[in-house]
């Protein structure tokens, strides 16, 4: 079996053998849900959820990375418990999360700052023309989509070098690494590209279904596990691009 296709089989089998994990974080995300009608609060329910994904991501991420076999992540996911799944590993979790959330905010005042800089919000109007105005939008979107591309792009080397660390600290500054020269290089490979590609078009075809079963309410319960199986996937994701960046032999043999 390639990586690819054991990555999905893994992804899937979570969810059905850990049923009780998608159950409970269905619950959470209703729960959280309520928290969206008071401000405050809303802004702590999108923080926890993140924190909760993040830690599906590391926990299923972390043994996609050291297994070697489709049986051992079977195992894996048969002596998986509720409490396992949210909470085993969990500083590392929180040092990813806390260093992509400073990332991400920082990515995005970049955006606005520049949208002020530029004059984009408040000189609109003294723009001459339809031309200037479009050429004046064209280089804005140009550079945020280079700027936000390619964090996008190095994003799961980041999470995966993370998640093979042991702790906060380590996770933390570990997933700084993508600005690093090393990480760019390691970027470059085509497997890389190859393996990010696919991954990114199979996640965004799993977000969207989880988007359209949560909101069509006889269905919420199906969605809570896609989005699930999008954490599981983009957890292995991640853990799979770490390991044939900078893990993965010479001879690049699979592992069956």
């Amino acid at each position: 079996m390639s990586r690819f296709a054991l990555l999905l089989d893994y992804s899937f089998s979570a969810v059905l053998k850990n049923w009780k994990a998608v159950l409970v974080f269905f619950l959470i995300l209703i729960l959280l849900f309520f928290f969206h009608f008071v401000p405050f609060l809303s802004f702590v329910g999108q923080i926890i959820v993140s924190l909760i994904v993040t830690q599906l991501e590391v926990y299923y991420g972390k043994a996609f990375l050291r297994a070697e076999s489709r049986e051992e992540l079977l195992e894996f996911l048969k002596n998986s418990t509720v409490l396992k799944v949210f909470t085993e590993n969990i500083q590392v979790s929180s040092g990813i999360f806390f260093a992509s959330f400073i990332v991400t905010t920082a990515l995005s005042l970049f955006t606005f700052g520049l949208l002020f800089v530029t004059g984009l919000i408040y000189d609109f109007k003294s723009v001459e023309s339809v031309e200037n105005a479009l050429l004046y939008g064209l280089v804005y979107f140009l550079i945020i989509s280079t700027v936000w591309l390619t964090y996008l792009y190095l994003v799961p080397l980041g999470v995966g070098y993370g998640m093979s660390r042991e702790n906060f600290g380590e996770a933390f500054l570990g997933f700084f690494r993508i600005f690093t020269p090393t990480f760019w290089k390691k970027a470059m490979s085509f497997q890389y590209f190859k393996l990010i590609t696919l991954g990114g078009i199979l996640l965004t075809v799993f977000a969207v279904l989880g988007f359209v079963f949560t909101i069509t309410l006889i269905l919420s319960p199906l969605g809570a596990a896609v989005f699930y199986l999008t954490a599981v996937f983009w957890g292995s994701l991640c853990a799979e691009s770490y390991r044939i960046s900078f893990l993965q032999p010479d001879d690049g043999a699979p592992i069956n």
